[in-house]
């Protein structure tokens, strides 16, 4: 097996290359802290010695004393401040250093070679109650013979020179201990004494009043020497501090800081123990990269001459001034890591366009320049002796970071605490993962130990060693079985994910007769090798150092997730990544660990926006050609058989003079509608052709949308004129052939009758023509511009009279003739049948189109959605609106409160004066139309939609729509969708449109509130509810229906995703009953549920970044209580998620809140309840569907925390997560 390394073994020690590379990016780094915190640059050789001598000589893993494993270095060195002096005096103790003085003056203040006892308990003589019937004498003197005896007793058995006593010392012993000529340390503190332990090697003794064994063995410890030193401070003050030097320095050591004032001692000792946890990480991390067989690679050591190029000191001032100052910082060159090639990205947060609702203070929106400039000129213009450490008070919020590590900073912060953490080293020195577990039983994922948040300080009690991870968690033997599913801990994979990158450990059992590797490892003993999984190569198999099992685990993790890419290298001839594509083995007894990194792409979440901008819908330009094409030829081919016609009528030979002459004014006529529709179609070509500038074809499709709706208008109102030309002219065609027949009825009646005397001067034809009045003959137009201006003679009328006009204009002659010669022949040749009906013209247009009714948009009775926009667009609606809105503001106005919905005792709403009902018709169909709440609604879209002009933009988006069908829904309601894909249309039942009618103005309120006030909300908003009905007289069609129109929410997704995979779809209701969508391979467009979800996100969850889920928590959380609130259940998540290989962005919403929590449904519940077995109903309160649906989608999409997560938590109210995955934090070890 190639990834079972081979069988050289190797032990490690620090290549000259990486050493060398530590050791000038820690000069870089102090050179650094030191500008940054205004600390003189004198104390930078003095820092760099010092804790680099300390990291050399201080062996960390002595540490035995404590129960807590804790591997921070800082714990065997205690800084001791003492103002005044030189910086040159500052020095280290091989040892422990406190302030305290001997008991006596005649105390020695030095001895060499001392041997110190310690002890715990208090030297006194305790008074038992037994003695307070006794006299007082006997008492009296046993005190001083059992206290001379416990000296005694000290002296003769351990003879000590130096007796320290942590608790009180009686003044009676005090002098007998002086009499014995020792030195008396006494009321000692509880850590001075574990310090004093540790440095001299010995024990605390609790008491030696019990008889002590005899092969007791004597627990004195030593030092070089003891001395009691007084130090002058500032020229008023002195202080006496307590030596015991000469200590073995890998034990403990003391370093007194000197040579400033206490305030600039107080910084200096921060930056101190600060660059020694520094210092002794990094030979840490130089041991674990050559155990790792790591190297630099050659061309790319130019970093560190860029950074010594940035002038840090001339930067301090724009550190507050922008983000993008703070970017471009972290980008380039401010160091962040302890680590020289570990580069850590700007702050997602501060990079992202998608945060509309992160506060104010994780943006930099709240930074006030002025006040911190004048607080910087008030400090500059100072001048005095401790102008330094004034100077430091600008920053003092760095102070804090750097000496409380956990401070909680306020709100409301000053200005110079805002950027800080950002730009703080110590941010850094933790890591926060997302810690997973999975078993793998019978090649089935069982997962053991949902997904939690650990954040672990490095060299902390929440953090431990590499080494101590893989004995404990990898290797061991000795834990129990897991709670989960009773298997060992080698059956799990444990995963742990940070940033963008996700780690998965596995173990592996070794068979000793069946492994290549060899023979098993000595107890307590690691070999490490890698794999390249590109080149298939293994490196050779290396024992891990005592360094590198000392390895911070942080740090460890740090190193895996952000050492840049082009840092290390193997030390073969593969140059791939030594982390990213590299699997590392760990192998111990009879398990081998790997590990192995993997990329992962967190899920970027769009909510619904709060505005919507409409932007017209438009067809290709090939489209439009077709349309006009068509409608030239139908246009031109109704005016070549009104021609005909009239042309066949005038060509009867017995047609009166007089009905010629009117025949050649309606020829003159239709010659003057011909020139009207032609300019028409001129004008719509004329824009057509607008875009092209000859010759090259993609010019053709220059137009812009504006001009696409012109040219859509101008065909609307070239229907309509063609629709009212076919009807005047049948009307005109159908008089002229009622006044041929009653001419020809008369001369046939004529020849029956004698013939009278006809008086001089008039013929036959005279007395003929003078049986035809002026009105007989038929009327219309005067001129083309009355047929363009006059309204329609059924749109926008009062309804008796427009049935009155229709019976005129359809009344046909009251006699009928049952002869038929001469003309009647020429007129049987419009009769299809033998009956007397007249053939009309037929319009070229579908029967669905109303194209009668006046208007800029065509009525569809198909499309439901052309009637709401036909209505929408009316003036009597408009004029209805411009009241309601008045009475509303009046009523907001004098009541200062919401206008709440009043309902009767039937159910019916009392104020109906808020909606209002609109009618219309034309010569077929009768429409009705009632808009609920049409000020309120009216009121919101101006919220919603981006500009005013935004309302005709939406009754145009509604002129045109289709029938859609939702797949995966089992709802039995219609929905249509808009052509321009903006808007659905819902058919309600009756229930759902009596339970939104009743609180639908709490809900336009609760929307129009969130955008108000900026806050995040999920609700797919619905824009109106209309109630439609239309009568059709020919076929008799009765239709009915309550309409809901919402926006679409997968609308205009491309726009910022382009790609052509379809998404994924889901519909969450946080429920796993009936929740399984069964489906086909075959299916594309497939709408998937809960138990589709988790199937799909076992192994690859919807990671999600900590702001992500902060507002998608946030919107849901405000969302459901204002549903609950109002008795709304069965609603869900609908989750449109799109993936390429760039990114992954995810659209969510809430859909289907319109059902209410009635009677029926809590009978439902009671029903269920009962009759389920085990299980919790489907159909349960409003409050418990609330709480189950918000704890199911925050286990949903787990946060994956990143580098900046330490400080971003600060600003974000975690408390709206239901589960416990945030509030894991910080515990004492890593889970099994």
């Amino acid at each position: 097996d190639d990834t079972d390394g081979n069988s050289t073994m190797k032990q490690s020690s620090p290549s000259d290359s990486i050493s060398s590379l530590y050791n000038e990016y820690e000069e870089l780094l102090l050179k650094q802290i030191l500008i940054q915190f205004h600390i003189d640059a004198e104390w930078f050789p003095i820092i760099l010695n010092i804790c680099r001598t300390l990291a050399k000589i201080i062996r960390v893993t002595s540490i035995s004393n404590d129960s807590t494993p804790n591997n921070d270095i800082r714990r065997n060195v205690k800084f001791k401040k003492l103002p005044g002096g030189l910086k040159s005096e500052t020095q280290i103790i091989n040892g422990c250093v406190f302030t305290k003085n001997v008991t006596h003056r005649s105390m020695s203040a030095r001895i060499d070679g001392p041997r110190v006892l310690l002890l715990k308990s208090q030297i006194e003589y305790q008074r038992s109650d037994d003695h307070r019937l006794t006299t007082l004498e006997p008492v009296l003197n046993q005190e001083p013979h059992y206290l001379y005896s416990y000296v005694d007793k000290i002296n003769s058995h351990f003879r000590p020179d130096i007796l320290v006593v942590e608790k009180s010392v009686s003044r009676l012993a005090q002098d007998f201990i002086v009499a014995n000529g020792l030195v008396l340390i006494y009321n000692v503190k509880e850590s001075i004494m574990q310090r004093l332990s540790k440095c001299l090697c010995t024990t605390v003794m609790t008491s030696i009043d019990s008889r002590l064994p005899a092969n007791f063995q004597t627990p004195l410890g030593r030092c070089e020497y003891f001395q009691v030193k007084e130090y002058e401070l500032n020229h008023r003050y002195k202080k006496r501090l307590m030596f015991f030097a000469g200590c073995p320095p890998e034990y403990g050591c003391t370093v007194l800081i000197r040579g400033g004032t206490l305030q600039q001692l107080k910084v200096v000792k921060s930056i101190m123990r600060l660059f020694l946890l520094i210092t002794y990480s990094t030979q840490l991390e130089q041991s674990f990269l050559n155990d790792c067989y790591a190297q630099i690679i050659d061309n790319h050591n130019d970093c560190l001459s860029i950074i010594k190029q940035f002038d840090l000191e001339q930067s301090i001032d724009s550190m507050v001034t922008n983000k993008q100052t703070i970017i471009d910082l972290i980008s380039n060159n401010l160091l962040l890591s302890t680590s020289p090639y570990v580069r850590y990205n700007p702050p997602y947060i501060l990079t992202c366009t998608n945060q509309p609702y992160v506060p104010s203070e994780l943006l930099y929106q709240t930074i006030h320049n002025n006040k911190y400039q004048q607080k910087r000129d008030k400090n500059n213009s100072t001048i005095d002796d401790d102008k330094q450490a004034k100077d430091t008070d600008i920053y003092s919020c760095w102070y804090n970071w750097l000496t409380q590590h956990q401070q909680q900073q306020p709100r409301d912060q000053p200005i110079e605490t805002i950027f800080a953490p950002y730009l703080d080293l110590r941010l850094h020195l933790q890591i926060a993962i997302l810690y997973s577990a999975n078993c793998t039983v019978q090649n089935k994922l069982l997962t053991c130990r949902q997904p939690e948040i650990l954040e672990m300080p490095a060299y902390s009690i929440q953090d431990t060693t590499l080494g101590s991870f893989l004995e404990q968690h990898c290797f061991s033997t000795n834990d129990a079985p897991c709670k989960t599913c009773q298997q060992p801990l080698q059956d799990h994979v444990r995963q742990i994910v940070h940033g963008e990158m996700k780690l998965v450990i596995r173990i592996k059992h070794v068979d000793k007769t069946t492994s290549n590797l060899q023979k098993n490892p000595p107890s307590n003993s690691i070999y490490m090798w890698n794999y390249c999984e590109h080149c298939r190569e293994s490196s050779a198999k290396r024992l891990m150092s005592s360094r590198t099992w000392s390895l911070s685990f942080t740090k460890f993790l740090e190193l895996l997730f952000h050492l840049e890419s082009f840092s290390v290298s193997s030390t073969r001839s593969c140059q791939h990544h030594i982390f990213r594509d590299h699997y590392h083995y760990f192998h111990s007894q009879q398990f081998v660990a790997s590990f192995r990194l993997f990329q992962i792409k967190l899920k970027e979440f769009y909510l619904p926006k709060s505005t919507m901008t409409l932007k017209p819908f438009v067809f290709e330009r090939d489209y439009y050609i077709e349309l006009t094409k068509s409608l030239s030829v139908n246009g031109y081919s109704i005016f070549s058989t009104i021609v005909e016609r009239l042309v066949e009528f005038k060509s009867f030979n017995l047609m009166p003079e007089f009905l010629i002459s009117k025949i050649d004014q309606y020829l003159l006529q239709e010659r003057i509608e011909q020139q009207i529709f032609r300019s028409l179609m001129d004008e719509i070509q004329l824009k057509m052709t607008a875009g092209n500038s000859g010759g090259d074809g993609e010019q053709k499709r220059q137009l812009d949308a504006t001009s696409y709706v012109s040219i859509d208008d101008q065909i609307v109102e070239a229907k309509k004129f063609i629709t009212k030309i076919v009807q005047n002219w049948n009307t005109t065609l159908l008089d002229l052939v009622q006044i041929i027949k009653k001419q020809e009825k008369q001369r046939e009646s004529s020849k029956k009758v004698a013939i009278k005397a006809v008086p001089s001067g008039e013929t036959s034809a005279d007395i003929a023509s003078s049986c035809l009045s002026e009105t007989d003959l038929p009327n219309t137009f005067e001129n083309s511009s009355t047929l363009q201006s006059q309204p329609s003679a059924t749109g926008d009328t009062d309804e008796s009279t427009i049935e009155s006009g229709s019976t005129k204009v359809t009344s046909t002659a009251d006699d009928e003739i049952t002869r038929r010669t001469g003309v009647f022949k020429f007129l049987s040749t419009f009769l299809p049948t033998a009956e007397n009906d007249f053939v009309p013209l037929k319009s070229p247009f579908n029967d669905d189109e109303h194209l009668q009714l006046s208007g800029k948009f065509v009525v569809n009775h198909r499309e439901l959605s052309s009637i709401i926009a036909h209505a929408l667009s009316m003036s009597e609606y408009e004029q209805r609106l411009n009241e309601e809105t008045l009475l509303l503001n009046e009523t907001i106005q004098e009541q200062n409160t919401d206008v709440k919905q009043q309902v009767d005792d039937n159910g019916t709403p009392l104020e109906d004066h808020q909606h209002i009902d609109l009618h219309f018709h034309d010569s077929s169909t009768k429409f009705t139309v009632k808009i609920f709440y049409a000020a309120k609604f009216h009121l919101l879209r101006q919220t919603i939609l981006t500009n005013h002009s935004d309302e005709i933009s939406y009754i145009r988006s509604l002129s045109h729509c289709k029938k859609w069908q939702p797949r995966g829904g089992k709802s039995k309601s219609e929905f249509w969708q808009t052509t321009d894909d903006y808007f659905v249309l819902k058919d309600l039942n009756q229930k759902e449109s009596f339970s939104f009618s009743t609180f639908a103005p709490s809900y336009i309120e609760y929307i129009t509130n969130s955008i108000k006030y900026n806050r995040p909300t999920t609700l797919t908003k619905i824009l109106g509810i209309y109630h439609i009905q239309y009568r059709h007289n020919t076929t008799g069609e009765n239709f009915k229906r309550d309409i809901l129109v919402l926006e679409n929410l997968l609308n205009n997704q491309n726009n910022i995703f382009n790609s052509t995979i379809p998404p994924i779809i889901y519909d969450l209701k946080g429920s796993m009953r009936n929740r399984l969508a069964i489906v086909d391979e075959t299916q594309t467009d497939v709408v998937f549920l809960d138990e589709n979800f988790l199937t799909h996100t076992h192994e690859n969850p919807f990671y999600v970044r900590l702001h992500t889920k902060w507002t998608l928590m946030k919107a849901l959380n405000a969302d459901t209580q204002f549903l609950s609130k109002h008795g709304i259940v069965d609603y869900s998540l609908l989750v449109s998620c799109h993936n390429d290989e760039q990114q992954s962005i995810v659209f969510v919403g809430i859909i289907d809140y319109i059902r209410t929590y009635t009677w029926d449904k809590k009978i439902e519940t009671i029903v269920k309840s009962m009759s389920s077995v085990g299980q919790s109903p489907t159909v349960i309160s409003p409050e418990h569907y609330r709480t189950r649906f918000l704890r199911r989608m925050d286990q949903y999409f787990p946060v994956v925390p990143d580098e900046w997560h330490a400080y971003e938590k600060k600003f974000l109210d975690l408390s709206l997560f239901q589960t416990e995955t945030m509030a894991a934090n910080l515990v004492n070890d890593l889970p099994t």
